[in-house]
């Protein structure tokens, strides 16, 4: 198989070893860990295909069967960012079957965490750290609630003070499952943010929405009804965000609420579980 890859272009050769080491993470993480020694992501490509954010989704798989090696992974990380969610990873992955080895991984998580200065800055938001890595504190909310729960207040508060001032982060939907007055204190930021912005310059609508949703339907409702209509004069760009936004306001309404903080995780790369809806 590998020697048919190699007669792909980049682009497709990089996709091939991707979606190899992510199906052998669980049950062969040797061979799993080579395929991932030959993915080139020095030039520009999409986060998603990035190293280091392949090894984020090889974490909890890699758990079950070889932690060792997810360990050596995570330490390969350069972003302490993106380490702390590694660890996290490792806890949810070891604790079916190890729960100190798993409570261990998690306290690492959270003592990089408690040396993070603030929120990441631009820099690192421009390399891809905007989602479930840029508010790490937020993003193993439900991580420390299953594997130490005596641990969440702690953290929530962590994240709350990671959050980035007056911009938009994935922190509020996870927020919001511990607190929603706190998450929408947050959220009028982002509306006053939203309000200052031509609709046709915001790409992150769809995650706004889901915010406001998880913390209140009604208020989300008020949002999008306030976007420009579709139609002719919009403009391409202004029409699909107020469709998508108008989309994801729907699915938000009816899906399960513990679905709500899984689709930022599985919108980031990392399979917590299998969708459930829709």
């Amino acid at each position: 198989m590998l020697s048919l890859i190699r007669d792909l272009g980049d682009a497709g050769r990089r996709r091939c070893y991707v979606a190899i080491a992510e199906a052998l993470a669980g049950e062969r993480p040797a061979e799993a860990e080579r395929v991932f020694q030959l993915i080139n992501d020095s030039s520009d490509v999409s986060a998603f295909e990035r190293k280091d954010e392949v090894i984020l989704r090889l974490c909890r798989p890699m758990a079950t069967t070889d932690p060792e090696r997810a360990r050596r992974l995570i330490a390969g990380l350069k972003s302490p960012r993106m380490q702390a969610c590694g660890w996290a990873l490792l806890a949810l992955g070891l604790d079916d079957r190890d729960r100190p080895a798993a409570r261990s991984a998690l306290a690492e998580s959270i003592r990089l965490i408690d040396r993070l200065s603030g929120p990441p800055d631009t820099a690192e938001r421009m390399n891809g750290l905007a989602n479930v890595a840029g508010n790490p504190a937020a993003s193993i909310l439900p991580i420390v609630e299953g594997v130490a729960p005596e641990r969440l207040e702690e953290v929530f508060w962590k994240a709350v003070a990671l959050t980035p001032d007056g911009d938009v982060a994935f922190a509020q939907t996870f927020l919001a499952r511990y607190d929603r007055q706190v998450a929408d204190a947050l959220l009028v930021r982002t509306s006053a943010f939203l309000a200052r912005v031509p609709i046709g310059q915001v790409g992150f609508i769809w995650m706004i929405v889901r915010a406001k949703a998880a913390v209140d339907p009604r208020g989300a409702v008020a949002m999008v009804e306030a976007l420009p209509p579709a139609g002719p004069d919009s403009g391409l760009r202004a029409n699909r965000v107020t469709d998508q936004a108008r989309a994801e306001l729907i699915t938000c309404l009816v899906e399960p609420i513990e679905e709500t903080w899984k689709v930022v995780w599985r919108s980031s790369g990392i399979p917590i579980d299998k969708p459930r809806f829709p």
